[in-house]
């Protein structure tokens, strides 16, 4: 018989009995020392530093041991959990600070966290039942001593702070989710009203960087941790159209400097592990085929956000150019296409819309075009019969590239650039960073390898397009992408310079001649941008 902690069926048969026995009794000890910290929070008393340390010592330790967290969870019970929880992090504003206390206490909500994720994954009676009874529970309000009831957020804001780290179960986020939408539904605002469930008791984020108050924050992010599931989120079309185009993201709190949403940064990182498959919290995760749940769940992401336009989350644009990057081949053969010409597998408008949505942040455009520099090579070192065709699509693309940025900074005022951080970004952005970007797309290490000189090209000519006081400075694709396209005719020659189509065409047979030619596609290529955008 197969033992209810097993539940991965080989990983836990390296776990031997004296692991076991451990783990129960160690959990034991954290329980008790959970119910003793729960108590002094209630009742006011200062909160004993020994103990705590001693819960998260313990909890660092085994929160990736099923019978720790199994037993943990079930001796605390759900309510015991949700409690624990909430009187740790206080009526409020002294853990809004980056004080000592807030950083106890983001050791804390990690580690407990960490644990319930590994609970959640144990196939046992018990568990299920915990599971069930904390969904029960989720949408009552969890009390503090001495406060109004009103203040007092719900479970799910309890529990969806707790949901950051760790890898939760599957079947589990499915359930929480379907309630947690559906109250999400029933308070109204779209997101907004949140910030009134609960308001003055509600800062369970010890970061300092928010409040904690929409729980769809940490949902998400627990999305983000296990990608099947936010595959199941995005590839249903009802669900997509919720979260990417009904549901508001309010900030975090009005009084923090940036003005940022954690619950929309949390969507874009589960729109990226929905339609990629990858966690992108994983700095071991590489490429892999998508399946086709991950293909539905892009193109419904791709379609939504196209359609969103200029309200397009600014959070969320990161995360897309890294998802248009991993679908590769699609976003590279539609920007490479002659407008209107063919099928592209992405709408070219569309794409030329979230193009320039990305293109309004460096870090977004950034990743795009790191991605599409990949697929350039990818491209050039790969089209043997037909090498001019290479250059074709290369120019397409350099010219899609720049278009899409000059409308980005045609739609923005100068003093949006100077906030969005450009001088600052590119400044600070060496060719070093390239070779650390995991491989998330789908062409080969060589490749990747390969694209590292055409990347420190096009990194010099965009610090050469940010001025002195940071605004960015629109010029057509030959200025825009000079070195870039020294690079790219260069490597076409190294691959195609010897082959019997560019010893019998003098404009293709030299290194030199090459410059020009892969200038004039340039050129070519950003009036082609231009008909997709109906601007000819």
């Amino acid at each position: 018989m197969q033992d209810a902690h097993d539940f991965s069926g080989a990983d836990y048969g390296s776990y031997d009995d004296i692991r076991k026995v451990v783990g129960r009794a160690d959990a034991g000890k954290a329980a008790d020392l959970a119910k003793e910290l729960s108590r002094q929070a209630a009742n006011g008393d200062r909160i004993d530093q020994t103990k705590l340390d001693s819960f998260n010592d313990l909890a660092e330790l085994q929160h990736s041991n099923p019978v720790f967290a199994e037993r943990l969870a079930t001796k605390l019970g759900p309510k015991g959990t949700l409690e624990f929880w909430r009187m740790m992090s206080g009526d409020g504003p002294e853990i809004m600070t980056k004080s000592e206390y807030g950083r106890e206490m983001v050791r804390l909500r990690d580690n407990l966290g960490m644990t319930l994720a590994t609970a959640s994954r144990v196939k046992s009676p018990e568990m299920a039942k915990w599971k069930h009874d904390l969904i029960g529970l989720a949408g009552r309000p969890i009390a503090y001593p001495d406060m109004h009831a009103m203040h007092d957020p719900v479970g799910f804001q309890v529990m969806s702070s707790l949901m950051g780290k760790g890898k939760f179960d599957k079947d589990f986020l499915h359930d929480y989710e379907e309630k947690l939408r559906a109250f999400d539904k029933k308070i109204g605002g779209e997101g907004q009203a949140w910030s009134m469930v609960g308001w003055q008791g509600t800062d369970l984020d010890p970061s300092g960087l928010g409040r904690g108050s929409d729980p769809m924050a940490g949902l998400l992010k627990a999305a983000s941790h296990n990608p099947d599931f936010a595959t199941d989120l995005f590839k249903d079309p009802d669900t997509a159209e919720y979260y990417l185009r009904d549901r508001e993201y309010p900030p975090e709190d009005p009084y923090l400097e940036d003005g940022k949403s954690r619950a929309a940064e949390a969507l874009g990182d589960a729109l990226y592990a929905g339609g990629s498959g990858l966690n992108p919290d994983d700095p071991n995760a590489t490429y892999t085929e998508h399946l086709q749940g991950q293909n539905t769940a892009f193109h419904n992401i791709f379609d939504r956000l196209a359609a969103e336009k200029d309200d397009m989350l600014p959070e969320v644009r990161e995360s897309m150019a890294m998802l248009l990057g991993n679908h590769g081949d699609e976003t590279y053969d539609t920007m490479s296409a002659v407008a209107g010409s063919r099928d592209t597998p992405l709408d070219q408008q569309e794409l030329m819309e979230i193009s320039k949505q990305i293109s309004r942040t460096p870090e977004g455009y950034a990743a795009l075009n790191q991605a599409m520099n990949q697929s350039m090579v990818n491209d050039i070192l790969t089209e043997k019969d037909h090498p001019s065709l290479s250059a074709d699509h290369v120019g397409r693309t350099l010219g899609f590239e720049v278009q899409a940025r000059q409308q980005a900074i045609a739609d923005s005022t100068e003093a949006d650039q100077k906030a969005a951080g450009w001088k600052g970004y590119f400044g600070y952005f060496t060719v070093a960073e390239l070779s650390t970007i995991p491989p998330l797309a789908p062409v080969g290490g060589h490749i990747a390898n390969a694209a590292f000189g055409i990347s420190k090209a096009w990194t010099e000519d965009e610090q050469a397009q940010i001025a002195e006081d940071g605004a960015l400075k629109n010029k057509d694709v030959s200025f825009a992408r000079a070195n870039q396209i020294k690079e790219l005719g260069h490597l076409w020659y190294e691959v195609n310079g010897n082959s019997d189509f560019a010893q019998n065409d003098d404009e293709w047979g030299s290194e030199e001649s090459l410059e020009y030619r892969f200038d004039e596609k340039a050129n070519d290529g950003e009036k082609n941008a231009e008909r997709i955008l109906g601007a000819e």
